[in-house]
């Protein structure tokens, strides 16, 4: 899939591991850099004790959905 910078996107399937922040299915995002064939998206996840937090996460293009 074909992403651009400033795309809204969401996670196909979770993402996550032993050197990235874990980010659930579904979550949604804002794509802010195109490197080398990933792209870094800026997720919006459930805060720890409430509200929201941010994450900005390398992801593989195909792992994402244009919301």
């Amino acid at each position: 899939m074909n992403v651009n910078v400033g795309d809204r996107v969401k996670t196909k399937q979770p993402i996550g591991g032993f050197t990235k922040q874990t980010v659930p299915a579904g979550a949604p995002g804002v794509v802010v850099r195109i490197t080398m064939g990933r792209a870094d998206v800026c997720f919006t996840l459930p805060g720890l004790a409430g509200g929201s937090r941010t994450v900005e996460v390398s992801v593989d293009p195909g792992n994402l959905a244009k919301v």
